[in-house]
């Protein structure tokens, strides 16, 4: 009945079945396990993260309740305890895609960039989710200039998927992430005139007022338009990147290093 309440958009009358069950049956870890994957689906980390913990003392093999744990310390930003969760489960992943995607996007969270390539590919070959699709290129955007040794090769990955990242985008509900995604990816393909242009569209939109959203693209279109000899511009994106949030040049969220120095002229 909670499922059919969640379908039907009416999360409240979700959220009261599965409380409801979980009172009349306080020790079922099915119960709690839906109940904890409810509070993550709601953006209530917390409450998801007590009550998966739950799940998973009833039963330590819970897979689904890892998973689902995993994901919402990860959203905390509690990566070592997302690894401790997941980590029993690293071999297990080829039977389950779900579980692969939470173990490469814990891994990517360690820094452990290229240890989770195969894995997000894995996961995406299995899923064919934009979720998916999504970590795994912002995963690979991240080593084009962190790892100078495989740029070429994962170059040439992301420019294998970049038709599939922008026929995802063409359709009406394709996210401002995703569509950002898009223009980072032509950035590092050498693709600068579109991705200026792509920047410059999705500054406009309302999303980019999110902070997550806004210092990343002010530093892009800064380094975008260096490239292209618009030194104005990119002098002016640079330091509005740098004076939003002087104390941390680059947000967790973002697919790169840090705000470099701006080249003298």
């Amino acid at each position: 009945m909670a499922r059919i309440w969640a379908i039907l958009g009416e999360n409240s009358s979700a959220l009261s079945t599965l409380q409801k069950a979980q009172i009349a049956i306080p020790n079922d870890p099915q119960i709690l396990t839906a109940l904890g994957k409810f509070y993550l689906s709601q953006n209530q980390s917390s409450e998801a993260v007590s009550t998966l913990k739950q799940a998973i003392q009833l039963n330590s093999d819970n897979l689904e309740a890892s998973i689902a744990l995993t994901s919402a310390l990860l959203k905390q930003g509690y990566i070592e305890d997302a690894w401790d969760t997941i980590q029993t489960f690293e071999n297990d992943y080829s039977h389950n895609a779900q579980l692969a995607l939470v173990l490469a996007e814990t891994l990517a969270a360690k820094n452990e960039r290229l240890r989770a390539n195969n894995i997000f590919k894995f996961a995406w070959q299995s899923l064919r989710s934009n979720e998916a699709l999504l970590a795994y290129m912002q995963n690979l955007v991240y080593q084009v200039d962190a790892n100078d040794d495989a740029s070429q090769a994962i170059k040439e990955d992301l420019r294998l998927l970049l038709p599939t990242l922008q026929d995802r985008n063409a359709t009406y509900d394709a996210s401002f992430e995703m569509k950002l995604l898009e223009a980072d990816v032509k950035a590092k393909l050498g693709e600068l005139n579109e991705a200026y242009e792509d920047y410059l569209y999705l500054l406009d939109l309302p999303e980019a007022k999110a902070p997550r959203f806004y210092q990343h693209l002010q530093r892009q279109i800064g380094l975008v338009a260096l490239d292209l000899g618009y030194d104005d511009i990119s002098m002016a994106s640079l330091q509005e990147a740098i004076s939003y949030n002087p104390q941390r040049p680059c947000l967790p969220s973002c697919s790169f290093t840090c705000i470099p120095e701006i080249r003298s002229q």
